[in-house]
């Protein structure tokens, strides 16, 4: 009987179909890549073995066996998972070697510019031609000079999963890495309640939607030719469209360390300032401080000198007669259903269980001084936006998404125009750096860079620092624009 763990998970496999939903029909083009730094701290020369990776991987694609399936669309443009064990679209398996030392990664604050080239196996868009299936799970361990530490880059479909799925795979893989490390029997691993179903999900999904005229239409924005176009290309059309829009806006990504101290300051001040009781949350505060930072940033300072001052205002007139200012500003964000429904919240489910709201706010309320009423008032807002993510709403989303193929589409090129948007994921509470494969925790975890403009990512400080890491990738010119502020300055740090 072979004891090879990649024969003995195909061995278990039975040719089935995963049918796909609205949620994941959302997140249909995109992946999840994040890179994970391990620092071999005891200089163990069998640190993150390769082999135990490897092999702990598909011990643990027994319970994620849609993650070895080809993803296809019907004749009615539905999605599925299709598993045939004679026909495996295998998760990719890589190992990369740098010539760097991992000290000089962690001098650099564990800046990608670090890594080999191609150390991201996969950028983050799906890109599979006629005859070629996208991988769903795409994996690159890279390791350092003298064994001093290794980077794992792990990216998965986001159609097949949201990031709560995301960390809990990559979690439960790291468990079962570390038992077989220490040697512990199959049946020693701790087992765990996880759900793939779909259809277990629609069971608490309700049969009616949010009415009309209510929040939920902030967020089906109306379609038009441009998202519809975007929604019949290939995934290889549009992968090539949405990285060609990254390198003509000039997208950069700068990473910011607020403390939860300064948070909370925010916090606080911005309760006693609100005009009627209110409660307010950091991540109510992280986009309100962001919202407010990019929005004062778009244009440049108009500048003291006379003469200067004359030219500016001559091209600003001809530049706002081409492109019209936008008066309002978009925050978006990705809002988990798990904790509003009650049967989903305990079913350990791992599919696509995220929803997007946004918020429109009118940029005059952002400008001048940065207040605590002013903080208070966006936050607020943002709180309104959480709050309005109900079970009518999260319905309204998921059949709107199928009804309309383009939906999916739309926040990206309608609503505020770019660069007045900003789409925040909020991944403080996922445990990254609880993640340990048997030879401790990361030093850093951070998602690829460019990703797409006018996206940011939330996630906890590395310990022992008290705080969060802001992600940001927007144009170049409106990052400069922003360090030089004194109020993000006072809040955030730039870290690289």
């Amino acid at each position: 009987m072979s004891t090879n763990p990649q024969e003995q998970f195909v061995k278990t496999l039975n040719p089935q179909t995963f049918e796909l939903n609205g949620l994941d029909k959302a997140a249909e083009s995109f992946y999840i890549p994040f890179f994970y730094f391990f620092e071999n701290v005891f200089d163990d020369t069998n640190f993150m073995s390769t082999g135990l990776l490897k092999d702990s991987l598909f011990q643990v694609l027994r319970e994620f066996p849609h993650l070895a399936g080809v993803l296809q669309n019907d004749e009615s443009g539905a999605l599925k998972i299709v598993v045939n064990p004679t026909n495996l679209n295998t998760p990719e398996f890589k190992e990369t070697h740098s010539n760097k030392h991992f000290d000089e990664v962690k001098l650099a604050d564990y800046s990608q510019y670090m890594l080999p080239k191609k150390a991201n196996t996969t950028d983050a868009y799906l890109r599979g031609g006629p005859g070629k299936a996208d991988k769903l799970v795409s994996i690159n361990v890279i390791r350092f000079k003298d064994n001093s530490g290794v980077v794992m880059f792990i990216s998965i479909a986001h159609v097949v999963m949201d990031a709560t799925s995301y960390n809990w795979f990559v979690s439960r893989w790291a468990e079962t890495c570390k038992h077989m490390f220490c040697g512990d029997a199959e049946a020693e691993t701790p087992q765990r309640t996880l759900c793939n179903s779909r259809l277990e999900l629609q069971k608490y999904i309700p049969a009616k939607n949010t009415p009309l005229g209510s929040i939920v239409d902030h967020s089906f924005i109306q379609g038009g030719a441009r998202s519809k176009l975007i929604s019949r290309l290939s995934h290889r059309s549009r992968a090539a469209l949405f990285n060609f829009v990254i390198r003509a806006s000039g997208t950069e990504n700068h990473c910011y360390f607020i403390t939860h101290q300064k948070l909370e300051e925010h916090r606080e001040a911005a309760m006693l300032a609100a005009s009627a009781k209110v409660k307010l949350s950091h991540n109510d505060i992280v986009m309100a401080l962001i919202g407010i930072a990019v929005s004062q940033s778009l244009e440049p300072k108009k500048p003291k000198n006379a003469l200067s001052k004359a030219i500016h205002l001559i091209k600003r007139k001809v530049v706002n007669v081409l492109f019209p200012k936008p008066t309002e500003f978009e925050l978006g964000m990705a809002v988990d259903i798990r904790p509003r429904f009650d049967g989903i919240r305990t079913m350990g489910y791992c599919g696509g269980g995220a929803v997007e709201q946004r918020t429109l706010i009118p940029r005059n309320r952002m400008e001048g001084t940065v207040t605590a009423n002013m903080v208070s008032k966006i936050a607020s807002n943002v709180r309104l936006m959480t709050n309005s993510v109900d079970e009518r709403y999260v319905a309204s989303y998921i059949r709107a998404i199928v009804a309309e193929p383009d939906a999916m589409f739309r926040p990206l090129i309608y609503g505020a125009p770019p660069p007045a948007k900003m789409i925040v994921s909020n991944h403080t509470r996922l445990g990254q750096y609880q993640v340990d494969f048997g030879w401790g925790v990361p030093r850093w975890v951070s998602p690829l860079d460019l990703t797409a403009p006018n996206l940011c990512f939330v996630l906890p400080a590395p310990p022992p620092q008290d705080g969060i890491m802001v992600h940001i990738a927007m144009p170049g010119k409106i990052h400069m624009r922003m360090q030089k502020q004194t109020f993000w300055a006072e809040a955030a740090r730039l870290i690289h």
